[in-house]
């Protein structure tokens, strides 16, 4: 069974830059996480990155292993074939793909889209699909977290209640 994992291009709190972000991520093919400042966490342990957190976000004092955690999830638990729903905010499903790249590090990749030189360097190869797009689902679907995983069932109950179509659900096969 293919997995479902959640993931918002930016915070919707700019739309601006969030729509730019996601436009490029649909042309580049990607999605994306950040945490630039740790550096390529791709076989690191928790603990390593952690002591990399505090040192590298002080002020973030608190998130560090949550945060760790989401990256360290990203790199070992996305698999090919897995399934992609890009969220904007907590209401709206922007986009559904499927993972053709296993997780990399590219800290350049997204340097030019990104405000303040964030630049997320975490990615993914998506393949985008068409539809469903921009689904508003009128209330509270998805979770504030950037990257976080979400249950078949949930997903199918969701497909069927908005009629996502046959389309969608396929993807999971």
């Amino acid at each position: 069974m293919n997995a479902i994992w959640v993931i918002s291009p930016f915070s919707n709190k700019y739309p601006d830059e969030w729509e730019r972000i996601w436009r490029f991520n649909l042309a580049h093919g990607i999605a994306s996480l950040g945490f630039r400042r740790l550096g390529n966490c791709k076989n690191l342990d928790l603990d390593t990155m952690v002591v990399r957190h505090r040192q590298a976000y002080p002020d973030w004092h608190g998130r560090e292993y949550n945060d760790c955690h989401q990256v360290a999830r990203f790199y070992s638990e996305i698999q090919l074939g897995d399934l992609v729903l890009t969220r904007r905010g907590t209401w709206i499903l922007a986009g559904i793909g499927r993972v053709i790249t296993r997780p990399y590090y590219d800290d350049q990749l997204t340097v030019d889209v990104f405000p303040d030189g964030i630049a997320y360097p975490n990615h993914i190869g998506v393949d985008w699909q068409q539809s469903p797009r921009d689904v508003n689902f009128g209330r509270q679907i998805f979770g504030l977290s950037p990257y976080c995983a979400m249950e078949k069932k949930r997903f199918l109950a969701l497909a069927e209640e908005f009629n996502l179509g046959d389309f969608a659900t396929s993807l999971l096969t």
